[in-house]
C-alpha cells in the first residue's frame, strides 16, 4: 500500500496525467486534434515573421513621411506641434461634443512633449 501510495504521489507530482492527456488531445482525436494542435503550439516561421515586420515597417514608413513637415537643423525629419494639432483635431472632430478646443491643445500639448522627451533620449 505504501508503495502504490509513493508511486501514485510521484505519478501526480511529475505532472504526467497532464503531459499523457495532452499527448492524446494533439495527436489521437482526429481533426478535433488538429485544432488543439494550432491552438497550443505556435508555431514560427522565419519568413512570414520577416514578411509581416517588413509590411509594418513601410506602413509605419508612409504614415512617417506623409505627415513630416520640418526638418530640424541636424537635418533629421520630424513633425510640428502646429501639424500635430491639425491631424489629432481632423480625427478628433468625429468625436462630437466630447473634447473642446482646450483640451485638444493639452492633448497636443501632452503628445508632443512625450514624444520630444523620448527623442531627447
Amino acid at each position: 500500500a505504501t508503495l502504490l501510495r509513493n508511486l501514485t504521489t510521484c505519478w501526480v507530482v511529475l505532472t504526467l496525467p497532464h503531459k499523457i492527456v495532452f499527448f492524446v488531445c494533439i495527436t489521437m482525436l482526429g481533426h478535433l486534434s488538429k485544432i488543439y494542435r494550432q491552438a497550443t503550439i505556435d508555431s514560427f516561421i522565419l519568413r512570414d515573421c520577416l514578411a509581416g515586420m517588413s509590411a509594418r515597417l513601410l506602413v509605419w514608413n508612409a504614415a512617417f513621411v506623409k505627415l513630416v513637415d520640418e526638418s530640424l537643423p541636424s537635418g533629421v525629419a520630424g513633425i510640428s506641434k502646429s501639424r500635430l494639432h491639425e491631424r489629432l483635431s481632423s480625427v478628433l472632430k468625429y468625436r462630437g461634443t466630447e473634447l473642446g478646443e482646450g483640451e485638444v491643445k493639452q492633448l497636443v500639448e501632452c503628445c508632443y512633449r512625450a514624444v520630444a522627451r523620448c527623442h531627447a533620449e
